[in-house]
């Protein structure tokens, strides 16, 4: 097994000591018990391993928020009901090649005990400098394992037993995806409904590993996938949608489309989808799902590539297909994050979105030095476009400012003659590396100004907000800032944000720093922003 070729690889053979060493055991324990064999393996300051690129995920009450009437689905709210009550977790992943969980609760009532570390098998390696066996070695230096964001969403499937046969009946379970970002070309799911742990149930818990053996125009993900509900022509089937990410084994732009439920009992002819968007494509990146009908089924997919092609698929009973004969849009510039979709003004030429996105990577070390211009776009998205727009149909729309504080420009967009606006984003090296939100009249984003030594880390980032129309004979009814005036659009944050989210009346994130951040938003009674599947499940 691969597993078994990983942990002894090397001589002598050392599979059980480290095992021991993985789950915990340090080096001087070993060498109590045996000095010959404690000196093929390093010293550590800690037992957990990194944490780079996954954010800690809290999961205590069921948080999907579903309404009762979804699709071939018992009621939500008898199982919100009943998990009352369940066990809080924080899931993360490291790079010591494990998913961790660990209780959430006080001190005293044991907080801050691991309930469960998962080892994909996919990260399990017998050549040099990859796989555990390379953790435990004294000239071990850092490489990704377990790295990716996590997506937690409840989900009506089917599951396992304590046995790992899979059930007879569907029923609301809490599905955990994660995987390896650039560590391996994987992901898995996870049953965490019920975080009774134990080595005897641990076959419960595991639903299914997808990765570049079951299908090689998988890559390297950056984003987690999304969890939605699609119908697959046979009816509803909850979906994990992937982009192929990038440095796949086949040249492909596209995204699969995996039965969750299907997944149990390994990968057939028929249990997954792969749409492809360019068969000579470097890879697709984070997509975003859209429900346009509301009937809590997606039935638009976007997102962007390294190329700087901005794609649109549509879903009609199992059936995905390009919405246009090519990209909707091109850019100049690499879109690495997921586009963020928002309603926009009522051309009669539907679907009438907006697509907001920012381009620029931040991916290799080569990228920090990179000082070319990137830019922030809103397009619009009609029938009666001619694909693939450019930024020659778009009106520009300029940010400037000092200090600690920008505004931008009060230009409209008249939608009779131009397709939305752009931005580009003032300072040399600053780009757009996470997915924006929509609050309101406003899209939320954060930008990255690299520091100069990537070992080091460092740098600094901008808090943007955009109205998100802009058409002409338009006022916006609130600030995109509530302490700024009403062109302000942009605060500066002394180290690097991550991720925005928001938060009753505030915009939230972390910084490079460790501590987080809290922007004050004026507080609003109506939503512009059309709720995708990301904003329905965090």
């Amino acid at each position: 097994m691969a597993q078994k070729a990983d942990l002894n690889s090397g001589a002598p053979l050392l599979g059980e000591r480290r095992l021991e060493y993985l789950r915990g055991k340090s080096k001087s324990e070993i060498a109590a018990s045996d000095p010959d064999e404690a000196k093929y393996f390093r010293d550590r300051t800690y037992r957990l391993g990194a944490i780079v690129n996954s954010t800690p995920r809290y999961v205590g009450v069921p948080d999907s928020g579903w309404p009762n009437d979804m699709p071939g689905a018992s009621k939500y709210s008898e199982f919100y009901n009943s998990n009352l009550d369940r066990t809080p977790v924080v899931y993360v992943g490291s790079n010591d090649g494990m998913l961790h969980g660990f209780r959430a609760t006080d001190n005293d009532a044991g907080g801050g005990e691991e309930l469960v570390a998962y080892v994909p098998s996919f990260v399990f390696s017998a050549e040099a400098e990859k796989g555990l066996h390379y953790l435990t070695e004294p000239d071990y230096d850092h490489r990704f394992y377990v790295d990716l964001n996590l997506e937690v969403v409840d989900a009506f499937i089917k599951g396992r037993g304590k046995n790992g046969n899979v059930s007879g009946s569907q029923a609301w379970r809490t599905v955990l995806i994660g995987g390896a970002r650039a560590g391996a070309k994987g992901i898995f799911a996870l049953d965490v409904t019920d975080p009774s742990f134990t080595e005897d149930t641990a076959a419960q818990h595991v639903l299914w590993e997808f990765s570049a053996e079951d299908d090689d125009r998988l890559g390297y993900l950056i984003e987690p996938p999304e969890i939605a509900l699609m119908d697959w022509g046979s009816g509803p089937r909850w979906t994990a949608f992937v982009p192929n990410g990038y440095n796949s084994g086949s040249s492909s732009s596209g995204f699969f489309m995996l039965d969750i439920e299907k997944g149990l009992d390994g990968w057939d002819p028929g249990d997954y989808m792969y749409h492809e968007f360019d068969a000579g494509g470097d890879g697709l990146s984070p997509l975003t799902l859209i429900d346009a009908n509301e009937d809590y089924m997606v039935d638009r997919v976007y997102a962007g590539d390294r190329d700087g092609n901005l794609w649109v698929a549509e879903i009609s009973e199992g059936s995905p297909a390009n919405a246009y004969t090519g990209a909707y849009f091109k850019a100049d510039q690499p879109i690495t994050s997921a586009p963020a979709v928002a309603l926009s003004v009522d051309s009669g030429k539907d679907p009438d979105l907006m697509i907001l996105f920012g381009t620029g990577q931040h991916l290799e070390t080569a990228d920090n030095a990179d000082t070319s211009q990137q830019y922030f776009y809103a397009v619009h998205e009609t029938s009666d476009a001619a694909p693939a727009l450019t930024v020659n149909d778009l009106v520009e729309i300029n940010v400037t400012g000092t200090g600690s504080q920008r505004e931008t420009e009060n230009k409209r967009v008249d939608y009779e003659k131009n397709r939305g606006w752009y931005t580009p984003l003032p300072t040399s090296g600053e780009r757009v590396v996470n997915y924006p939100i929509i609050r309101g009249e406003y899209v939320y984003v954060n930008t990255l100004i690299p520091g100069s030594d990537p070992c080091m880390g460092g740098g600094y980032g901008w808090v943007m907000g955009f109205e998100i129309v802009r058409a002409e004979n338009t006022t916006p009814v609130y600030r995109a800032f509530k302490n700024l005036d009403e062109n302000g659009a942009g605060i500066k944050v002394s180290s690097t944000p991550s991720q925005l989210a928001t938060w009753g009346n505030l915009l939230t994130y972390g910084t490079g720093t460790g501590g987080a951040g809290f922007t004050e938003l004026d507080p609003f009674d109506d939503v512009l922003g059309r709720r995708g599947w990301r904003e329905i499940t965090e």
